[in-house]
């Protein structure tokens, strides 16, 4: 969840950091929009670095064939061909 929000927030900052870019170089004053832009960027690397809540982590299990199975398996396709 706090992952998602400082996503959001970094996102939100990007957007007013262009316009902040955009508005400050049409009327030729400081804006800071540069500043705003860097710090939203560094937040969005970060959500991206944040780990996941130990809730949220699910146990995947992978299947795996030996062999043998597989050598069956092909002899049964070759059978059947």
């Amino acid at each position: 969840m706090m992952t998602l929000f400082v996503f959001g927030i970094s996102v939100l900052g990007m957007m007013a950091g262009v316009v902040l870019l955009i508005l400050g170089l049409i009327k030729k004053k400081k804006l800071k929009g540069g500043i705003v832009l860097g710090v939203s960027i560094l937040l969005f690397i970060v959500s991206f670095m944040m780990p996941a809540p130990e809730g949220s982590k699910e146990k995947v299990e992978v299947a795996s064939k030996t062999e043998e199975e597989l050598k069956k398996e092909k002899a049964t396709s070759e059978a059947k061909k």
